[in-house]
């Protein structure tokens, strides 16, 4: 199942590297809700993470499409928000970032 948020990126990490060549990029998407701020931090791995640092930077709207992961580590759990696709909507032309073509984690 995929979700759907529209933000302003307010944060683009730095390029984590793994072991087995594993790549991740968090991004930091501000969602306005009324009067609330909600600052939401979204993780994108491999060709995604690649493609963020090549195409978006701080300040441009986007929508964002994700899903949630969730796992056990040692008696505690995580959740993630793994971005895998997004509209840039603030721009000239809609530049629309579709890279499905592997898995996305």
């Amino acid at each position: 199942m995929s979700y759907q948020l529209e933000g302003t990126i307010e944060k683009i990490g730095d390029v984590q590297k793994f072991k087995n060549d594993f790549t991740k990029v968090e991004v930091i998407v501000k969602k306005v809700d009324g009067e609330y701020e909600n600052m939401i931090r979204f993780e994108t791995v491999n060709k995604v993470a690649e493609r963020v640092v090549e195409n978006l930077k701080v300040g441009q709207k986007i929508k964002a499409q994700f899903d949630f992961r969730g796992n056990e580590y040692n008696g505690k759990f995580y959740t993630n928000l793994v971005m895998y696709k997004w509209d840039v909507l603030n721009e000239d032309a809609l530049n629309t970032i579709d890279v499905m073509d592997e898995a996305p984690y």
